[in-house]
């Protein structure tokens, strides 16, 4: 019999938690173009596996930890991507399939106290060393407990033996660095010139300048008095400016370059603070709000339909939701609860979790009462508005009722004050300048023989030095050179001599450093060697036992680390490998560590395997004057549903065909039946109905669901609205309604 079937391929991969070695089986359907030949043996006629059957009551719906659903064969578990075998044990207790062989997942064990690490077992105890010497882990060497010795005077100085006392010089000269320097300075010729710090002959008196000038780093004469005004001026960046400032009129005062009144702003009304009248009274909030920041805030719970709980979640996006009673949030979304089977949850309405044997829900957000928005800082519902003034604008938080006004002859600027329109005044021949008054005629005086050079008094001519010598940086520098005592030489401002520092018998001087270091190294005890400025051992570092060997510090042991059961301890992949080879559960390997299943799935006659589910090749039937909706699986009515006598469907609801009836002497508005008679006032007062319009008189209109202190199912409204009586005065009046 030929039937229209799918190849069902069973493929084990390696998967381990917690140390256990299982075998995840991945359940995977293919629907293949041609027809299997199924033989009289059971077997596919062209392939020779085997095949069994698989009928509709096989397959079953499996769900996921998140909720997803699939189609899977009884005894397989949706894994969220594929149809999987809940877990086969291919390697032996202990071991991992890894690549094509079992690996140990514990390490390899060694003897005694020895420590695993790196392929070898090591003793946790370092290496020992003669008496008066430690082992030293970075050197791999034995050192000494002592330091080396220098025979004396000599003392150790770093890595060497040196005379404290010292190199010497010859009587006569004196050790600098590396030279014997004579204690004789270099001379000049004439006794008006001395030695410099470069070793120059320079003359003990500076560059001459012009009487009352004196020279500068640039060799120019300056002048030692600054640029002159005249009197009733000083001298500032090349300006002789008035020492008599700007003048304002009487009762103002110079601010930058304007006069400003010394009286500030007034205002008709109000107060006045940083330029603008504001009203004494601060902005107001209606009722039932209050203020917060600047704005006006009224808060109201939030909350979920009748059955359900609410449920404030923190996190990166806090949030209120609403869970079914019974139910909390799992942290991932969901609201949960603890089932025994899958009945238990779709009695409830909820999915059922086949993994974690639980019900699992999606949460909807928590409702907010009309215009309001939730605040998830304070875990409520909020509805803001801007505070009101009760006359003004508000603006930045305060009532402004206008613009502050000045006194005659000023203008306030909105910044200064008031602001006078006489500008300040300056005495003659003089502007203004900032806030400086500066003369128009004279820009400062030199004396004479000088000239005004950015803003100094220059000398017309250069300083002058003796003949011979020639100027350097306001210095007389005559060409001759120094002279010094015989058999030595001028280097830099010294008289060095032919000799280099002498040191004591069995030491050599060190130029480096200045030091008479000694030919001979330092000494160390016997078996001890000078090594580095150590004294190290000339026995090497000892392991415990024969069954140890020094290998990089450390006593390990030449036996190779012991595996358990039938294992082998591989050194390139520092693991136990089992000697058995994978095996699998009435199945074969494919050579690349996985289980393939050679029997193929048939399905019961009248069926056909599509994506790994019998299908059947008849569409589902419904009852008779029912069709079958593709979308929802469901059978719905060819018939629309019926409606009580009087009534009609609207919205998927009944609904009253003759509208609502009022009593006598009253007229159905909205949803309210309100009195045809004008209202009537007490004590005088006269009902208006233009301040009664609700779009005029209207000052809050806030909601509120109480009964006896409870939330009820009642709504009561509070309206606040003014009235005015006959002699033109209003008061607020508050209305509670019941709807």
């Amino acid at each position: 019999m030929a039937l229209s079937l799918g190849l069902l391929l069973l493929s084990v991969g390696a998967h381990h938690v917690a140390g256990q070695s299982n075998a995840q089986v991945a359940l995977t359907g293919n629907r293949l173009g041609n027809d299997l030949a199924v033989g009289a043996n059971g077997r596919d006629a062209a392939t020779g596996f085997p095949v069994f059957g698989i009928s509709l009551d096989d397959i079953v719906l499996a769900s996921d930890s998140a909720g997803n659903q699939k189609c899977c064969p009884r005894g397989t578990l949706f894994n969220g991507v594929t149809c999987v075998f809940p877990s086969s044990a291919v390697c032996p207790p202990g071991f991992i399939l890894s690549g094509n062989v079992c690996v140990g997942t514990n390490l390899p064990d060694c003897p005694g106290d020895l420590i695993y690490a790196g392929g070898i077992c090591s003793s946790p105890h370092p290496p020992k060393c003669p008496l008066g010497a430690t082992f030293n882990p970075t050197t791999h060497q034995c050192a000494s407990d002592y330091d080396p010795i220098c025979t004396p005077p000599l003392v150790l100085s770093g890595t060497t033996c040196i005379n404290p006392s010292g190199p010497s010089c010859t009587p006569g000269y004196k050790q600098e660095g590396q030279h014997c320097i004579s204690v004789e300075s270099p001379k000049c010729e004439s006794a008006d010139l001395v030695l410099d710090s470069l070793g120059r002959c320079v003359s003990h008196k500076l560059a001459a300048c012009p009487e009352g000038t004196q020279i500068t780093p640039d060799n120019v004469c300056e002048s030692k008095f600054p640029p002159s005004c005249p009197t009733g001026f000083r001298y500032q960046n090349g300006d002789c400016i008035s020492v008599t400032g700007p003048s304002c009129p009487d009762g103002a005062s110079l601010k930058g370059m304007i006069c400003v009144t010394d009286f500030p702003p007034v205002c008709e009304k109000g107060v006045y603070e940083n330029g603008s009248c504001r009203s004494k009274e601060d902005p107001k909030c209606p009722a039932w709000y209050a203020l917060q920041n600047g704005i006006c805030v009224k808060v109201s719970k939030a909350f979920c339909k009748v059955g359900d709980d609410i449920h404030f979640l923190s996190g990166p996006t806090p949030r209120a939701v609403c869970c079914p009673a019974g139910t909390i949030p799992d942290g991932a979304g969901l609201c949960t609860m603890d089932a025994d089977d899958e009945d238990e949850c779709e009695d409830k309405g909820m999915d059922w979790d086949s993994i974690k044997g639980r019900c699992t829900y999606i949460p909807g957000a928590a409702d907010c009462p009309q215009g309001f928005t939730y605040d998830a800082q304070r875990k409520s519902c909020t509805f803001t508005e801007p505070p009101k003034c009760t006359e003004g604008v508000l603006s930045g938080g305060k009532c402004i009722i206008g613009a502050p006004s000045c006194g005659p002859d000023a203008t306030y600027d909105g910044q200064s004050g008031c602001v006078t329109k006489f500008p300040p005044k300056c005495p003659e021949k003089t502007v203004l300048s900032g806030s400086q008054c500066i003369s128009t005629d004279d820009f400062g005086s030199c004396p004479e023989g000088t000239k005004l050079i950015n803003g100094q008094c220059v000398s017309d001519g250069p300083p002058t030095c003796p003949e011979g010598a020639t100027m350097d940086k306001g210095t007389c520098v005559f060409p001759d050179p120094p002279e010094c005592p015989k058999n030595t030489k001028l280097f830099g401002d010294k008289c060095v001599g032919p000799d280099t520092p002498a040191c004591p018998s069995c030491t050599v001087f060190d130029a480096n450093t200045g030091n008479c270091v000694s030919t001979d190294r330092p000494k160390c005890d016997t078996n001890f060697v000078y090594t580095d400025g150590k004294c190290v051992s000339t026995g090497q570092p000892k392991c415990p036992g024969r069954e140890f060997v020094l290998s990089n510090g450390r006593c390990v042991t030449s036996a190779p680390p012991a595996c358990p059961g039938n294992s082998t301890y591989v050194p390139s992949a520092g693991a136990c490998i089992s000697r058995d080879q994978p095996s699998c559960p009435e199945g074969q390997m494919d050579g690349q560590g996985n289980c393939v299943h050679r029997e193929l799935p048939v399905c019961s006659p009248n069926t056909t395997l599509i994506d790994g589910v019998c299908v059947s090749d008849h569409p589902a039937g419904c009852p008779e004057n029912t069709d079958l909706c593709p979308t929802t699986g469901k059978c719905v009515a060819r018939a629309p549903p019926a409606c009580p006598e009087g009534t009609e469907i609207r919205n998927g609801i009944c609904v009253a065909v003759t509208p609502p009836a009022c009593p006598p002497g009253t007229s159905l508005e909205g949803e309210r039946c309100v009195s045809i008679s004008i209202p009537k006032c007490e004590g005088g007062l006269t009902f208006n109905s233009e301040l009664n319009h609700p779009s005029k008189d209207l000052l809050s209109y806030n909601t509120a669901r109480w009964l006896n202190g409870r939330a009820s199912d009642y709504d009561w409204y509070i309206r606040r609205f003014q009235v005015r009586d006959l002699d033109d005065k209003t008061q607020i009046m508050e209305e509670f309604l019941c709807l």
